[in-house]
Parts: structure tokens; C-alpha cells; sequence
């Protein structure tokens, strides 16, 4: 501070009032210019996210959608009779083999009724073999002998019956695999029926994927499918769609089932187990009158279908969409022609775009020419 005062003091000296005034004049300047800088910066606009959706071609589409695997054979294991629990061998995730004993119910009270049977079959058994010898002296009568052999039937399928449910009190795994659920603990009573654990099979997987509403028409087009692990990106599968429901149960979407039938694929060699996530594919050839509904439409091949959710009406009467483009990520407001409505929730394009642009298909209504943002995901048509 006193070298500035002591500067100051040579410039008047040495250059007089309009030395001084000058002076003056320079020191306001650099203070505005030090409040400049130090005043914060603006915040930066708010940047709107939008969901996008690749341009199809009318007549072709190629569409993928999360998927899981899932296990193809299950199988909730229970016990033909109820009693308490004595042992339970197995845990949650843990192996099974085939013929494995899984639980045991208490037996006595069925090996006691499997005992009294037995002795009741014993006991006929040995009447019919004398009244077969006095059969043949005419000894007793044919119709005695007759309601004799249909006690000594009787008897019989009550102790097998018995000795079934005996050996049911031991619960066996029916084929390789693993426990995903255990129901009950050791000691618990257990009634007949009554499940004890889930029992998958790791070696027959399946794909389950749920699709939007507007994708039905797909599945009935003889679509192409691929599947493709997260764990192995990069490397698809051929597959195919073995089941499906043609209704949405929850309002969630298209329940489909696929199965991979690439003969490269097998589980020695990709470590695919239940629960890993997945991309199902489909590349579908699309004639016009399946995707349309309409047999006397005529389209000429070069038209391309947006979702309805993408299209805006302005009040210049004309419809538009938003063009995400990646380069810059803004979005260019782009008039459209055509307007046919196909499937569930596309409409027809004539005019304005190409296969492969990225439409905004949630959120476009407010948004602005130019207009920079954000995706919420990548575009799911591949």
C-alpha cells in the first residue's frame, strides 16, 4: 500500500493534475474489471430429457428389448401327507442330484398303518390259498370263494397304498439341478401338498422379455430373433419365440418367451445362468397389409413409421417431430408428411425423414427448435 501511495505521489510531481486524473482514471478501470471477475458466472441452461426412438422403415423393422434368463423346467416339490418336519438337507442355492433326498417327514404313524395293513394282507392271502385247495374238494362254495378273493384284493391295494405313502415320507429330487426357494424349516408341520422348495433345472433356460403393445404385430410377421448376453456383447444367438400372450395381463407390455437354437451356443462354453440380463431381437419384414390392418392400402416402399408419441401439431396446422442429432445434441424441429395411423401407436411418414433418424418420442411437446438434451436411454432400435 505505501509503494502505491508513494508512486502516486511521483506521477503528480512529475506529471501534474492531468498526470493525477489519469491516474485515477486507470485505478476505477481496474477495479470494475476485478469485480468482473470475481462476480459468480450465470448457471448454465437446464438441459430436458427426452427419450428417442429410431426411425423404421414402413416395410422393415429391427427392434430389440430387455430380456432374462429364466429357468425353462421348475418344479415346486411337496409331500403326498402331512406330519412334521425331522429333517430338511438342502439350503437356498445349493445342488441337487437326481434321487437326492431333500426332506424326511416323521414316518411312525405310517409305518405303523403300512405294518397293520401288511398283516391284514397276510391274514386274506393265506385264507384264499385254503379256500383255493377246498375249491377244488367242493368244499366251499364259488360265490364264498368269490368275496373271499375280493377281500384279499382289496387288502392287497391297501398295504401297496401304504407302502407308497411310506416311501413319500422321503422327498427325492427328480433330475440335476438347484433349490431356489426353501418354503419351511426342519421340525415345521407340514399339511399334504403343502410346497417345501422350488426346484430348477440350470440346464433348460429360457428367455422372457416383455414387449410394448405396438410391437404385436412382430411377433405374428415371422420375425428373426437374436439374443444377445450382456455378458458376451457382441456375440448374438439365433433364437426363437416359442411362446407368447396376445394381450398385455398388467398393462406392462407383451409377454414373450424365446429360446436360442444357434447350434454354437451351449452352457459349457458361455456361463449363462438364471437371472442374467439380455437383449432380445427382432428383424421383421413387414407386409403392409399385416402391419396396416387395411387390404386396400397402397404404399410405395419408402415410407417410414414414427410413434405417435413423437408427433406434434402445431398451429400452423402442419405435424412435426424432433430430430435428435447425436453430433450436437440438440434437436431440429422437422415437418412431416403422411399421417396414416398403423399398428398400435405408429403413424405413417411420406415425407421429411429416413430410416434411421432419431425421433424424440417422449417429451417432444415441449420442446423447442434447437433445443439442446439429454437421453434418458439409447435408442433401443438397432
Amino acid at each position: 500500500m505505501n509503494n502505491g501511495f508513494r508512486a502516486l505521489k511521483q506521477i503528480i510531481f512529475k506529471g501534474g493534475w492531468f498526470a493525477i486524473l489519469s491516474s485515477i482514471q486507470v485505478l476505477a478501470v481496474s477495479q470494475l474489471l476485478l469485480i468482473s471477475c470475481s462476480s459468480p458466472a450465470e448457471p448454465p441452461a437446464q438441459v430436458r430429457p427426452v427419450k428417442v426412438e429410431r426411425v423404421l422403415s414402413y416395410n422393415e423393422a429391427k427392434v430389440s428389448y430387455s430380456g432374462v434368463v429364466a429357468p425353462k423346467e421348475f418344479v415346486n416339490l411337496a409331500f403326498r401327507m402331512g406330519g412334521p418336519l425331522i429333517s430338511v438337507n438342502v439350503v437356498e442355492g445349493g445342488s441337487v442330484k437326481s434321487g437326492e433326498v431333500i426332506a424326511r417327514v416323521d414316518p411312525t404313524d405310517y409305518r405303523l398303518d403300512m405294518e397293520a395293513k401288511k398283516a391284514t394282507y397276510l391274514t386274506v392271502g393265506q385264507q384264499m390259498e385254503r379256500y383255493s385247495r377246498l375249491l377244488e374238494r367242493n368244499a366251499v362254495s364259488k360265490q364264498d370263494f368269490e368275496s373271499l378273493r375280493a377281500q384279499y384284493e382289496n387288502a392287497r391295494a391297501a398295504y401297496e397304498n401304504s407302502l407308497s405313502i411310506l416311501e413319500q415320507t422321503t422327498l427325492k429330487a427328480p433330475f440335476d439341478g438347484f433349490i431356489q426357494e426353501k418354503y419351511v424349516e426342519n421340525y415345521q408341520e407340514v399339511t399334504p401338498g403343502q410346497k417345501i422348495v422350488c426346484l430348477i433345472n440350470p440346464n433348460k433356460l429360457q428367455i422372457q422379455a416383455t414387449l410394448p403393445d405396438r410391437a404385436l404385430p412382430y411377433l405374428t410377421s415371422s420375425p428373426k430373433v437374436w439374443v444377445e448376453f450382456d455378458a458376451y456383447k457382441g456375440k448374438r444367438f439365433v433364437a426363437k419365440i416359442t411362446e407368447y400372450i396376445q394381450s398385455s395381463p398388467d398393462g406392462s407390455g407383451v409377454p414373450i418367451f424365446v429360446e436360442i437354437t444357434d447350434p454354437s451356443f451351449n452352457l459349457d462354453s458361455y456361463k449363462i445362468a438364471i437371472g442374467f440380463s439380455c437383449r432380445v431381437g427382432l428383424e421383421v419384414d413387414l407386409d403392409n397389409h399385416q402391419l396396416a390392418g387395411d387390404a386396400g392400402t397402397d404404399h410405395t416402399g419408402g415410407e417410414v413409421v414414427v410413434p405417435l408419441s413423437g408427433v406434434v401439431q402445431m398451429a400452423d396446422g402442419y405435424r412435426y417431430v424432433f430430430v435428435y442429432e447425436g453430433y450436437s445434441g440438440k434437436v431440429r424441429q422437422q415437418k412431416i408428411e403422411g399421417g396414416e395411423v398403423v399398428g398400435r401407436g405408429f403413424m405413417v411418414v411420406e415425407k421429411g425423414l429416413a430410416p434411421g433418424d432419431l425421433v424424440v418420442s417422449a417429451g417432444a411437446s415441449r420442446l423447442a427448435d434447437g433445443e439442446r438434451v439429454t437421453l434418458l436411454e439409447a435408442p433401443q432400435n438397432k
